[in-house]
């Protein structure tokens, strides 16, 4: 495998909200199979209600549709999808005729007529009430099929979305503007992307390894807010958005990259739909790889056959370039840095090493490797 698995862009893993527990229960319900409530009660799955005894006997108008009209329903997988279907299908016509009552109300209270329609074979066929919530499995559940009718009677053209379980009384919820400071203050530490990490980490960047997110909180956001008139967040808030929107690291990376690998494995993340070009650079990458090794191993070869010799045979690596200086309090932490270079030079023969240290201000990193390396 050439290509690694892309990281997340956060420090915390991401929420499996699909595999909660109420989460599966109110699927399962959409679905019209048995589940278990919240407080631990099984329900069972719906079922094609019995049909109706009215004058038109409406179960034979359905042609032996009715299962197929109940499993479409209970596909949808969704209550707001049922409700627009429900809402289709529904049709509200002023009252025809009334009859005298008995009681002290002169008249009726009702002042509409609803009829309910199915599609067999693309053509809308009335039926009664009672077969219509049988044949949708909803035979104990009117109520559902009275607060659509009364939508249509207010004139809406869309059923109202589900709002069960939801509200906006949240009194002690963070505003938008103290959540915005703490992004503004991640924003203004100074942050580096590592050289020696980036195959595997893509995505990460480090701060000083002195530091910590509570000190981070404790030692300057508070500090920061106060300057600006801010209310801060509190300590476990600061962490959550750090942790949850940030791909934060606080240690020094211990991994290097190749840039002839990196290369090639974007190309090939980037031409995974050409499997001609995505070959190509998989055989690329495979052929610098064996080279890669075969060097080594002709390394250790050479070490080995001159162990006993005075050839001298001598490797270059540049470390890890290092912040200087490496300061955590006042302004001074929020200023960049001046990277310092460390050009290690080792005989492999005697096992012996040097290291040849300067900084950024001196001269670039590049420039001292190939002077050094000319004079060798």
């Amino acid at each position: 495998m050439f290509t690694p698995e892309k990281p997340n862009k956060s420090r915390w893993r991401k929420r499996n909200i699909e595999g909660r527990a109420r989460v599966k229960s109110k699927t399962r319900r959409n679905l019209g199979h048995s589940y278990r409530d919240f407080k631990g009660r099984q329900r069972e799955s719906k079922v094609l209600g019995p049909p109706c005894q009215c004058k038109k006997n409406c179960r034979q108008l359905l042609q032996e549709t009715a299962s197929t009209i109940f499993h479409a329903f209970w596909d949808l997988n969704s209550y707001d999808e049922q409700n627009t279907y429900l809402f289709s299908t529904v049709k509200v016509i002023p009252k025809k005729r009334s009859y005298k009552k008995k009681t002290k109300r002169a008249e009726s209270a009702r002042r509409v007529t609803n009829q309910y329609f199915v599609k067999v074979n693309g053509v809308d066929i009335q039926i009664c009430k009672t077969e219509f919530l049988s044949v949708h499995g909803l035979q104990n559940s009117s109520k559902r099929l009275k607060l659509i009718a009364q939508q249509i009677v207010e004139g809406r053209t869309t059923p109202k979305r589900d709002g069960r379980g939801k509200h906006q009384n949240r009194p002690n919820k963070i505003s938008a503007e103290r959540v915005q400071s703490v992004h503004d203050h991640i924003k203004a530490i100074p942050k580096y992307v590592s050289h020696y990490s980036r195959k595997v980490n893509p995505n990460r960047v480090f701060l000083n390894h002195d530091l910590n997110i509570s000190t981070l909180y404790k030692d300057y956001y508070v500090e920061w807010c106060k300057e600006r008139g801010i209310a801060p967040v509190k300590e476990d808030r600061y962490r959550r958005i750090v942790c949850s929107d940030y791909n934060i690291g606080f240690k020094l990376p211990k991994s290097d990259t190749c840039h002839t690998c990196d290369f090639l494995n974007n190309q090939m993340e980037a031409n995974k739909e050409n499997l001609e070009e995505f070959n190509e650079f998989k055989t690329q990458l495979q052929l610098h790889q064996t080279r890669a090794l075969a060097m080594q191993d002709s390394l250790k070869k050479e070490v080995s056959d001159n162990a006993k010799n005075s050839t001298c045979i001598i490797s270059f690596d540049l470390q890890q370039t290092l912040p200087t200086p490496s300061l955590t309090v006042g302004p001074a932490f929020y200023l960049r840095k001046a990277w310092t270079y460390n050009l290690g030079i080792h005989d492999c023969v005697t096992g012996k090493g040097s290291m040849f240290l300067w900084a950024e201000t001196t001269a670039k990193r590049g420039r001292e490797v190939k002077r050094l390396q000319a004079s060798c």
